[in-house]
């Protein structure tokens, strides 16, 4: 790993230190959880309109947390009620991206032809800092699944001011050319077997298809779904039953407009001027951010964003198999970990979310001995961190 040897020692002895924190977590416990509730929507500025979730305490430190791609604020809600628990301190806002769940497509009129107009990351962050605004907060953490990961990057990039710490739930500083993206989804399924249902009705590409949902084009798109995209092998099963026919709902512009966009995207210049102190989590199975390229990557940016006395910044693996040659995920934790250990993602966010917070000491992945099963151990050789430079001159 690439952390000096100091480096390590002080994130070492440092992390110990989480025992007395979890410790602490333990004691809040027996406090009630978060009540599920309604979605809220606020009408914004941006021209959307933004369904979200608003949990935990009205008056507490605000965390946002931003779903990926095809997915809704219920990716999130085993983790925000645990972490409700665990940090009754904490209010927890959950929106639904544009396009996505209860939220509003952007106009037609503007977007149809040319989706990816209305579909970049630096709109989502536009429309989430707009919601933040109209809720009256100025500063706050961000949580990020995939998606939602380079959604917070660009806040913190574009708008440090509001940001106080940062949490990347399988991220990479870039999605440029990726290949699941580039090779499967965009050719097989959306520009293949959408597109030729919706020219096959003698319809216009991708106008007419703009607000049109997979499960309009095909009846089949939720099994579908449920088989091959909103997938975990350790995930909760009920869970993902609900989030499938979600999935299967977000309209195809919004599908279109958001890959064709991430299809483009880099920061991995950009990430080198990062300062909030981030922790990122991976999962070894993860078949959309490899370890090879996007996570060696992503900690070189890191590295040099803490040489510019930005930071702290923490990168923590979970699971413990690698992602077998057919790039396909098998027994162990992959993309959507956070569907098969909420409570400890939860655990996670709650000691890393406050000043001076720290990753936890375990990591969780698949029991060998207990197949479907999760055990744990301490992260040791899986925790790299890069710490601030001397600043002070």
């Amino acid at each position: 790993m690439p952390a000096n040897a100091s480096n390590r020692r002080r994130a070492g002895s440092a992390l110990w230190s989480c025992l007395l924190v979890l410790s602490a977590l333990a004691c809040s416990a027996d406090r009630p959880a978060a009540k599920r509730t309604a979605k809220q929507t606020m009408a914004l500025p941006t021209g959307v309109t933004l369904a979200y979730l608003d949990l935990g305490a009205a008056d507490g430190t605000p965390v946002f947390l931003l779903h990926g791609y095809t997915d809704t604020s219920r990716s999130f809600l085993p983790t925000i009620e645990r972490l409700a628990e665990l940090r009754p301190d904490l209010r927890l806002i959950a929106p639904d991206l544009r396009g996505h769940g209860g939220s509003s497509l952007p106009d037609a009129a503007g977007c149809a032809a040319v989706p990816e107009r209305c579909f970049g990351v630096p709109d989502f962050a536009a429309d989430v800092l707009a919601l933040a605004d109209g809720l009256g907060i100025s500063r706050a953490h961000w949580v990020g699944h995939s998606l939602g990961t380079l959604i917070a990057q660009e806040i913190a990039l574009a708008h440090p001011e509001r940001v106080e710490r940062q949490v990347w739930i399988a991220s990479s500083g870039a999605t440029l050319d990726n290949p699941v993206l580039r090779d499967f989804l965009l050719p097989e399924l959306i520009e293949g077997s959408w597109r030729g249902a919706i020219e096959a009705q003698g319809a216009t590409w991708p106008d007419d298809a703009y607000g049109m949902t997979p499960v309009d084009l095909d009846p089949a798109a939720e099994s579908w779904m449920a088989e091959n995209w909103v997938t975990e092998p350790l995930g909760d099963s009920a869970l993902m039953a609900k989030i499938a026919p979600e999935t299967a709902r977000v309209p195809v512009g919004a599908w279109l407009g958001t890959v064709r966009t991430l299809l483009e995207l880099d920061h991995r210049e950009r990430l080198a001027e990062v300062g909030a102190p981030t922790l990122v989590l991976w999962a070894t199975q993860d078949p959309m951010f490899l370890a090879a390229s996007d996570q060696r990557e992503l900690r070189s940016a890191l590295e040099k964003a803490a040489s510019h006395c930005g930071g702290p910044f923490y990168w923590k693996q979970y699971g413990r198999r690698p992602l077998p040659e057919s790039g396909l995920p098998d027994g162990d934790l992959a993309h959507n970990f956070h569907w098969a250990v909420p409570d400890q993602v939860a655990a996670e966010l709650a000691a890393f979310l406050r000043v001076g917070g720290l990753p936890t000491v375990d990591r969780p992945f698949a029991d060998p001995e207990r197949p479907g099963r999760l055990a744990a151990e301490p992260a040791a050789g899986e925790l790299w961190s890069a710490l601030p430079a001397d600043c002070s001159s």
